[in-house]
């Protein structure tokens, strides 16, 4: 089962993005990530079929995904539950509308909350639960549907941080179990740097990747999307003001920049050096034996480490 956006261009009173073309395979579990505003969500109800592309198409096994409505669920990041309707008739409502007999949509809605471990919850109303729980309510309906493709518009942000973990690692075993295909669009990736196979960026209108997060990492398209996938830092030369990541530097004897100060934080170094009155700070899990506050250093980064220069000349 391949799921593929080609071409996708999307504006309303002004452009949002531009020739987003992408595939995934169904188990994949794909992490889209940008700021607030970039068209994520967007981007989601095109590829559910909810929201129409100015040009291009979404194809599930070479068929327009209109066509073959419910193979992609979108959940939302407010989870849509409907208020007024207990836990089990939020799954069995869809489902009657799809179509089921009554009996048939309570079977495959029992199934579902058995799946996600809340069939407690059945009789509760949304307001009677959890954030947490709700989400699984959320899930359950999505997969009570058996889709091959489940999107998640930030499906973390209502979410205490402390359960954050715990819901990407279910979600992510629970979706291989059933061999579910995902995308996943957050502006914060700490949530699922172990668990996402692949990465993509939506920014300025332009879709980058999907790729590995070591490629984003290691050689990011720009600044701006260094800065998504780790810290940056900047460091002056003779001739140029260059940027990098603080673990890209390496430290020797000389007489460039001064130490101003070493200290801890959780298993890392951090070093504030100074030149010119030009500040930097390098952050490293380990440091020379002979490094102290007030010692004249060099700084330097390879070539294929450096992600901006600005020329001093």
């Amino acid at each position: 089962m391949l799921l593929q956006i080609v071409n996708i261009t999307k504006s309303f009173d002004a452009p949002v993005f531009k020739d987003v073309s992408f595939s995934l395979k169904k188990g994949e579990f794909l992490t889209i990530v940008g700021l607030s505003g970039s068209g994520k969500t967007t981007l989601l109800k095109i590829v559910a079929g909810i929201e129409t592309p100015d040009s291009g198409i979404v194809l599930l096994d070479n068929n327009p995904v209109s066509q073959i409505p419910g193979k992609i669920i979108l959940v939302f990041q407010n989870y849509a539950l409907w208020p007024h309707l207990t836990v089990i008739e939020n799954l069995m409502l869809p489902l009657t509308n799809k179509g089921l007999r009554k009996e048939h949509a309570l079977s495959k809605a029992r199934a579902s909350l058995s799946l996600l471990q809340i069939s407690h919850l059945e009789h509760k109303y949304p307001s009677q639960i959890s954030g947490g729980q709700q989400q699984r309510v959320a899930l359950a309906r999505a997969i009570a549907f058996e889709p091959d493709f489940i999107l998640f518009d930030e499906p973390l942000a209502n979410l205490d941080p402390q359960l954050r973990r715990t819901a990407v690692t279910d979600l992510k075993t629970l979706l291989e179990k059933l061999k579910i295909g995902s995308i996943m669009v957050t502006h914060n990736i700490d949530d699922v740097l172990e668990f996402s196979d692949s990465f993509a960026v939506l920014h300025g209108g332009k879709f980058y990747g999907p790729q590995s997060f070591d490629e984003f990492y290691f050689r990011p398209p720009s600044m701006d999307i260094a800065s998504i996938f780790g810290q940056i830092t900047f460091i002056k030369t003779a001739k140029e003001i260059i940027g990098t990541r603080p673990e890209f530097i390496t430290i020797q004897l000389g007489t460039d920049y001064t130490v101003e100060s070493i200290t801890r934080r959780k298993s890392n170094y951090i070093i504030k050096a100074s030149k010119d009155q030009v500040r930097t700070t390098i952050e490293t899990s380990a440091i020379p034996e002979w490094l102290a506050e007030g010692t004249k250093v060099s700084l330097s980064v390879r070539d294929d480490l450096i992600f901006s220069r600005t020329s001093l000349v």
